[in-house]
């Protein structure tokens, strides 16, 4: 491990102490003027986004609907099952309650 950083050690401080390279020529300078954009692309340029974005809000409440939908028939075909389910009982079960509380008086009903 030693070896190895004393041969960086020495590499690197033999490239250090060599003097830069001149540049062989001078870099050129080179100005770009863009074209005058059409108004119309402008328009384009910030209408295509809206569009975009109002198509994937639609698209995400197309999805939303499509998914209340079948859970709000899961949860009706659920009630009718439960309907049924308590209607099979035995026909005249009275129910008993207490009304008011602690000390309120009995009733009955027929569910």
């Amino acid at each position: 491990m030693r070896r190895v950083l004393l041969v960086l050690s020495v590499i690197s401080f033999a490239g250090w102490s060599q003097p830069a390279q001149p540049q062989a020529q001078a870099p050129i300078v080179v100005q770009i003027q863009t074209p005058p954009a059409n108004p119309w692309m402008r328009v384009v340029e910030l209408v295509v986004p809206g569009i975009i974005g109002a198509g994937l809000a639609l698209f995400g409440v197309w999805l939303t609907n499509r998914y209340n939908a079948a859970t709000n028939r899961a949860n009706q075909q659920h009630d009718l099952e439960k309907l049924n389910r308590s209607r099979t009982r035995l026909p005249h079960t009275p129910r008993v309650g207490i009304i008011g509380g602690r000390f309120g008086k009995m009733f009955t009903s027929r569910f």
